[in-house]
């Protein structure tokens, strides 16, 4: 997909995305340092090679075995284009386990290609998950960026929720029409349920950018951590004084159970 030239935001497109991810706005935890000091002054978004992400069995799969009636046609094609005439029964039973490994072997290595060049960009439909919290904003010194969906389709029209498992997606890559590496990205371990994660991912075969622009309209608000300095709140200020409609929220523990309350700074 190529995510810069898209312009196509409507309301059918909306209610589509929206339903698909089942919000219409989205969460993104960051730690505050000059990286995100710049893409908040230069309206940018950071997509992450998806090989770095913090998931050790991310992008993993289990191979399918190809069926053996479609193995057997593509062997006998293979026989053929070798030997130049119809092979005999012994050499069709010979190839067929070979075919399997060799077709296993090269999807390995093209899926392993595709996903050094794969570009992720990740977000939640939670604000005040405590984890992500410590995990994406420096231990609850961070903030929270809320985007508005319908105020940038030309970005979030490829926001798709991830999908929990306890085993491995199970691909068969001779047989299934979706060959792209976004079929394998949208699935983690059920151990990250907890996130609730919704990710766009940009798979452009020409190349993928880490930098992505996005409306400074979409960003409504920015919800700092309980622990957040006021120095870093005033450079986060000071980097979006360009918009005045940004709201500036912030977390503090609740006295009475395990909860983080959003209140105005």
């Amino acid at each position: 997909m190529d995510i810069q030239n898209k312009n196509t935001p409507n309301k059918l497109l909306l209610d589509y995305v929206a339903s698909r991810i089942g919000c219409c706005t989205l969460y993104r935890y960051r730690p505050i340092n000059p990286n995100e000091i710049d893409a908040l002054e230069k309206c940018y978004l950071w997509f992450s090679s998806a090989d770095d992400l913090n998931d050790p069995f991310e992008g993993s799969i289990k191979l399918k075995e190809v069926e053996q009636d479609t193995t057997m046609e593509i062997s006998l094609n293979f026989s053929i284009s070798r030997n130049g005439g119809t092979p005999k029964v012994e050499e069709k039973i010979y190839e067929i386990p070979n075919l399997i490994r060799q077709s296993n072997d090269y999807y390995k290595r093209a899926f392993q290609s595709m996903l050094a060049q794969t570009k992720v960009c990740c977000f939640s439909k939670s604000k005040t998950n405590k984890l992500m919290w410590s995990h994406y904003a420096d231990n609850h010194r961070g903030m929270v960026l809320e985007y508005d969906i319908s105020l940038d389709l030309n970005v979030f029209q490829y926001a798709i929720p991830v999908i929990y498992h306890e085993k491995l997606p199970e691909i068969n890559f001779m047989a299934q029409k979706d060959k792209s590496i976004v079929s394998v990205l949208k699935n983690k371990s059920q151990d990250w349920s907890y996130e609730k994660e919704v990710r766009i991912i940009n798979d452009n075969p020409a190349g993928a950018p880490n930098r992505i622009p996005i409306n400074p309209e979409s960003l409504r608000s920015v919800i700092f951590g309980h622990r957040t300095s006021k120095e870093d709140i005033e450079k986060v200020k000071a980097a979006l004084k360009k918009f005045p409609h940004i709201k500036y929220l912030q977390c503090r523990l609740s006295e009475e159970e395990y909860d983080l309350i959003i209140h105005n700074v």
